[in-house]
């Protein structure tokens, strides 16, 4: 259920939601991920995005933007998730 896996998500440290998110990315299952952020309260999404700072991560955590941007999901509303996107190459 979404729901409840959302509201594990928001519970946790958005460094560990990171890492669950980059397992089940590895896994081939970012449309999973794309779900859970997109019905996560926008502050808490926007800071597990910002967790995506080592090489590598940064255009994992681009493409999740641009995809939620694609479903009406704006996380760019945060000036520090803004910040970090520009830095993104």
């Amino acid at each position: 259920d979404v729901k409840q896996a959302v509201k594990m998500y928001e519970s946790l440290r958005a460094r560990q939601v990171k890492e669950l998110f980059r397992q089940l990315l590895s896994q081939g299952r970012s449309e999973d991920v794309l779900q859970y952020l997109a019905a996560m309260e926008l502050r808490k999404a926007a800071a597990v995005i910002t967790e995506f700072k080592e090489p590598g991560e940064t255009a994992q955590a681009a493409d999740l933007i641009q995809s939620l941007r694609e479903r009406g999901v704006n996380l760019l509303s945060s000036d520090k998730l803004s910040s970090a996107a520009d830095s993104t190459p």
